[in-house]
């Protein structure tokens, strides 16, 4: 059989090893181990026999179906030498219902993270290792050439999961013995300081957010931060330090080690009655504009301390005019539209009459009369069209001529 670690020895051990220092490493413990050597023939065991891991509790389940097993304690040689006490998971029956049985352990987890590692032995027939907790995944399906010892792992282990449910599953018609199984895993790397900015105090309206960010050390700690408040009917708290405010008064947010609970800072926070929006209006009433030209429209939110001063921008007639989510206006075609500017808060609502007209021609510059595609558009400051006579031009304002291009199709001038 394999000897057995002593759990509060490792870790004594790796406390000694690491010191005070901030460079924490993190250190491998045996977190279960069973043999059933404890156990007669013939039982079903409901918890760990060995003492060090008083807290790991067991269920078995008998194979279900015609000609099934029990799961059950029985004498054997699976882990080699004399004959000693083994776990034998029932097989699987036949017909209507028919299921292996299983032998299910919870283990309690103390500030553990990263990967776990998992060996036993088990004897030549098919068997199935996984977990039923949320957010671990691994474990193996062996076939009956897969004997002897056997490891496999789990991941997504968090240091603030307080245990892990193991499932061993017989998947054929053959009893599966189980012997030596030991599971390891890694301490997280602990937190040894956890402080608030000064003055220690944030501020959030009811209905609102904000994100609290102690300073915790080291910097490479693993181990996890915990929250709580001690007004929730004030301000929530969640997993990650975002409060959240749910009426007016005042609240104390605690950051606290999950491994510790000495290590600890207060941040007082403040929920205040939102100040709702009474009114907004725009810088402009109404605008001028030539084809391609940009105007800014600024929305001014009533009263100047509102809480929510988010709006949207929309134009009615967005072929002569759009506007951009900062109220900048593009005029593209000609017309007249109306921008509206609408509060998120209330549906307050101002608008702008845009009004857009071809850009004049410079007849004090010299006009020439040119091809569709003769003047690149890097020497142009200015575009227009002009629709005559059934004939479509195109007007290019240049800084010292102004050009009248027309399509080759439409004919001569």
């Amino acid at each position: 059989m394999i000897k057995k670690l002593h759990l509060k020895s490792l870790l004594l051990i790796a406390a000694l090893l690491v010191g005070s220092s901030s460079a924490w490493a993190q250190t491998q413990v045996t977190i279960w181990s069973e043999n059933f050597d404890d156990l007669d023939e013939g039982a079903t065991p409901t918890a760990a026999t060995n003492t060090d891991y008083s807290g790991v509790t067991y269920t078995c389940t008998n194979g279900a179906g015609t000609s099934s097993g029990e799961t059950k304690v029985m004498n054997a040689k699976l882990a080699g030498g004399a004959s000693a006490p083994e776990l034998m998971v029932g097989k699987k029956g036949t017909g209507t219902g028919a299921a292996g049985g299983k032998f299910t352990a919870v283990i309690p987890l103390d500030n553990i993270e990263g990967t776990l590692t998992l060996t036993y032995y088990q004897n030549k027939q098919s068997l199935k290792v996984s977990s039923t907790t949320n957010g671990v995944s691994g474990g193996q399906t062996l076939k009956p050439s897969d004997a002897g010892q056997q490891t496999t792992t789990f991941t997504g282990i968090t240091s603030s999961m307080t245990s892990i449910t193991i499932v061993f599953e017989a998947t054929t018609t053959n009893n599966v013995r189980l012997d030596d199984i030991v599971l390891k895993g890694y301490n997280a790397i602990p937190i040894n300081s956890i402080a608030f900015s000064e003055p220690k105090t944030a501020s959030v309206v009811v209905g609102g957010t904000v994100t609290l960010t102690p300073t915790v050390l080291p910097a490479n700690h693993s181990e996890a931060v915990d929250w709580e408040s001690d007004a929730t009917g004030i301000a929530t708290v969640s997993s990650t330090g975002v409060v959240t405010g749910v009426s007016a008064g005042t609240a104390h947010i605690k950051a606290k080690s999950h491994g510790n609970n000495t290590i600890y800072d207060v941040c007082t926070v403040t929920v205040t009655a939102p100040i709702a929006v009474t009114g907004v209006s725009l810088n402009e009433s109404s605008l001028n504009m030539y084809m391609g030209d940009t105007e800014t429209l600024v929305a001014t939110i009533a009263p100047s301390n509102a809480t929510n001063k988010a709006v949207t921008w929309a134009s009615d007639k967005t072929s002569v005019a759009t506007v951009s989510s900062d109220g900048v206006v593009t005029a593209v075609g000609v017309g007249t539209c109306k921008i509206t500017v609408t509060t998120d808060d209330g549906s307050k609502t101002a608008t702008c009459d845009v009004a857009v007209t071809p850009r004049p021609i410079n007849l004090s510059a010299p006009i020439v009369i040119s091809d569709w595609s003769d003047v690149s558009s890097s020497y142009y400051t200015s575009e227009s069209y002009l629709n005559i006579e059934g004939y479509t031009f195109k007007v290019l304002q240049c800084c010292k001529q102004t050009y009248l291009q027309v399509k080759a199709s439409a004919g001569v001038l």
